[in-house]
């Protein structure tokens, strides 16, 4: 499979936001070696996912921002937790 292909589907495995676990089950490696790749952040596997799982949150949160924005009484205290935990 081309390089950038696997990335691709490593992104985009991220971005449906698996636990570490089932990531571990999907993607065929020991969950350890996965979580310790996913913490240092270094790889090129690792960084793809961490990108699917920072643009997947990212979507939400702008979801969630708008939905405030309209009157949603949930999202306006989801927003509001969102920016609490800015302070802390």
């Amino acid at each position: 499979m081309d390089g950038s292909k696997l990335l691709e589907d490593y992104e985009y495995l991220g971005a449906q936001l698996y636990t570490d676990e089932r990531l571990a089950i999907i993607l065929e490696v020991p969950l350890l070696e996965l979580r310790d790749e996913l913490r240092a952040g270094r790889s090129d596997r690792a960084r793809a996912i961490l990108k699917g799982r920072l643009n997947r949150e990212t979507a939400i949160r702008e979801s969630i921002l708008d939905m405030a924005t309209r009157g949603s009484s949930p999202a306006q205290a989801m927003a509001m937790e969102m920016l609490k935990k800015l302070d802390s």
